[in-house]
């Protein structure tokens, strides 16, 4: 498995869509955690958290060189602070 580092989180493509984005929409995509990596040290001196936990369902903002294949199935590296909405597992 692929431990994210710090700030970034692991997110699969959902297997069952759970939202229907409008047409049109690029910059958005939805996915399930597989991971997160540890939490990260604002310059204020603040610790930041995930948002997220292994499973839930997540909305995050994408740019097209975030997508790799593990196994041959996509799946997206993305920082915390691009998680636009999330479903708690």
């Amino acid at each position: 498995m692929v431990t994210p580092s710090a700030g970034f989180i692991l997110i699969a493509p959902p297997t069952k869509s759970f939202l229907t984005m409008p047409e049109g929409t690029k910059m958005l995509r939805a996915g399930i955690v597989l991971a997160t990596g540890a939490d990260i040290f604002h310059a204020s001196g603040k610790v930041l958290p995930s948002p997220v936990e292994i499973n839930d369902k997540v909305v995050f903002t994408y740019y097209e060189d975030e997508d790799f294949s593990i196994d041959g199935k996509p799946h997206y590296l993305v920082p915390f602070t691009r998680i636009v909405a999330y479903y708690a597992s």
